[in-house]
């Protein structure tokens, strides 16, 4: 019925818990108690507005409220995204920002940068504070070797990641159904 193994498993997985269900202890206590909750409930006004369609809803001050709130936000986004991209090129801090994180080496890189400065920081605290002197030392000198470590392997980010298992698993969970467009 489907042309992915997988959605076609799902699919049947989810139709016998649901059968097992419908047919368990538990189903027929919920349906009662819903029996019952509906029987209390017939003449009550507040279930009757509240299960209502939403045009009360739609209607009240508080909704309009939202959307003109909801309008400003998106107005005020749009004109600072229209700011941003006109003054982008001359600005320091974006072609900063933008450099640093443009791509996986760029990134890992800055990272690294930071768990290096983060590090000797810690370690220079450390010794001027000289509580837990052994802990700050250990916990610098851990964060400077994962940044060397970075920093070694930041140029083959892209081949190290491709290569690696869990990166394979999940590839493979996805490519092993041929499905097409159709793949339900």
């Amino acid at each position: 019925m489907y042309n992915s193994l997988l959605v076609g498993i799902a699919v049947k997985v989810a139709r016998f818990t649901g059968s097992q269900y419908n047919n368990s202890f538990l189903g027929k206590c919920i349906r009662s108690l819903s029996n019952v909750f509906n029987y209390l409930s017939r003449g009550s006004i507040t279930i009757g507005i509240l299960t209502k369609s939403r045009s009360n809803i739609d209607f009240s001050f508080i909704y309009r409220l939202y959307e003109k709130v909801t309008n400003i936000i998106n107005i005020i986004s749009a004109l600072i995204r229209r700011f941003i991209d006109k003054v982008k090129d001359s600005s320091v801090s974006y072609s900063f920002i933008y450099n640093s994180f443009r791509d996986i080496n760029s990134f890992l890189r800055t990272v690294s940068l930071f768990l290096l400065s983060t590090g000797i920081g810690i370690i220079g605290i450390g010794i001027l504070s000289t509580e837990n002197l052994i802990v700050s030392i250990m916990v610098g000198l851990i964060m400077i070797l994962v940044s060397f470590l970075v920093l070694i392997n930041s140029n083959n980010a892209q081949v190290i990641i491709t290569n690696s298992l869990l990166f394979k698993a999940v590839n493979d969970v996805f490519s092993i159904d041929k499905g097409g467009n159709q793949w339900w």
